[in-house]
């Protein structure tokens, strides 16, 4: 899942975006939507970002790169939870239709994360 805006436990910005796992422990939450605020405590992990190359033309438009992620989520919790949450499946596959029933803009984001982002 792509969270945005992020900041540490002091409000000092993280970063931008990252994508997480959407791991039972945001499941429990139930539907997260646009403007939800979580909490959680999670590490921090370098990876090494592929390189994205024309294949067409066979060249590289951006080489691999060093790259963060946040891994190991726990002590997940919602912290505008003042209204109740539709519940989220539990069983993997009954998710992953869930999660391509509820997101409307997964075209339009493989077309922004496949562009060399």
């Amino acid at each position: 899942m792509l969270l945005t805006n992020l900041k540490d436990i002091d409000g000092n910005k993280i970063t931008d975006h990252v994508c997480i796992n959407y791991i039972k422990g945001f499941r429990k939450l139930g539907l997260l939507t646009k403007g939800d605020k979580v909490q959680f405590d999670g590490r921090v992990d370098e990876y090494i970002k592929e390189a994205v190359i024309d294949r067409e033309w066979n060249i590289v438009i951006k080489p691999p790169m060093k790259d963060y992620a946040l891994v190991y989520p726990t002590k997940i919790k919602l912290l505008n939870n003042h209204i109740a949450k539709q519940p989220v499946p539990e069983n993997n596959a009954e998710f992953l239709r869930y999660i391509g029933d509820v997101t409307h803009d997964l075209k339009r984001m493989k077309r922004y994360f496949s562009n060399g982002w």
